[in-house]
């Protein structure tokens, strides 16, 4: 099929997508994106992972909390209400793409007794054109695999529920298990045809997006704008893992 875009790509084709790791030096994992340029061009998400110990959930199980947000530069026009939405459907839709990552991982947390560690996941949409959601669940991705929690150790106490130290400065820090933690990927449709990596400047007739793990399972679907019939429905979902797949690569292989 012939190219459908003004910048040549096909259908499917992503603009190219830089990731960066460990860019804020003050937190446990961070990760910056930039999907088709930079300074002023494409679009640009960073986020930050921080974590504190607190009172465990279900007994033994640590949590993760995703929070999105749209930088007032992003659009010189738009009022707060209106980036607040934004950013409250953005961390709606990372939230439920995340869930199954996060019970899986949430063991895993896990401190001494009664304790856990209780993770935060920042995003911030600093410059948007088109593909925020993407660059979104890419740079959770990528920071929550750069993320290194200090190693803790339990250690005796009057209360032997809350007693825990961090462990020696030798030991090795706990880390995060990726391999179950989606990106999302939106699947337009665009000039009567299926295409990935819509421009803010490109006039989408309907929009879905799915997401993708390693393994190709999918998650959350979610028809975010238009309509699709039945049968466009199941094609454009089946259209997404291999939109994802280099998506999914980029977050775990940057620096």
């Amino acid at each position: 099929m012939a190219s459908l875009r003004a910048d040549g790509r096909g259908p499917l084709d992503f603009r190219e997508v830089d990731v960066e790791r460990h860019v804020l030096p003050q937190t446990y994992g961070s990760a910056r994106v930039v999907v088709g340029g930079g300074l002023g061009r494409g679009t640009e998400v960073l986020c930050a992972v921080t974590a504190s110990v607190g009172e465990a959930v279900g007994g033994a199980c640590g949590d993760v909390e995703v929070l999105a947000e749209w930088s007032p530069a992003t659009r010189d026009r738009e009022d707060d209400r209106s980036r607040q939405r934004r950013g409250d459907a953005l961390t709606r839709r990372l939230r439920d793409a995340l869930e199954p990552w996060r019970k899986s991982a949430a063991p895993s947390l896990h401190v001494a007794a009664a304790l856990a560690w209780r993770v935060a996941v920042d995003v911030v949409v600093l410059a948007d054109d088109g593909s925020a959601l993407e660059a979104a669940s890419i740079a959770v991705r990528a920071a929550v695999a750069s993320a290194e929690l200090p190693a803790t150790e339990a250690v005796a106490g009057e209360d032997a529920a809350t007693a825990f130290a961090l462990a020696p400065a030798t030991a090795a820090p706990l880390t995060l298990d990726v391999a179950k933690l989606p990106v999302v990927v939106a699947v337009h449709v665009l000039g009567g045809a299926f295409a990935a990596d819509a421009t803010a400047d490109e006039r989408v007739d309907a929009t879905l997006s799915v997401a993708v793990a390693e393994d190709g399972t999918l998650g959350a679907t979610d028809v975010l704008f238009g309509t699709f019939p039945p049968g466009d429905l199941a094609a454009a979902i089946a259209a997404a893992p291999a939109i994802a797949t280099p998506l999914l690569a980029a977050a775990v292989a940057a620096t």
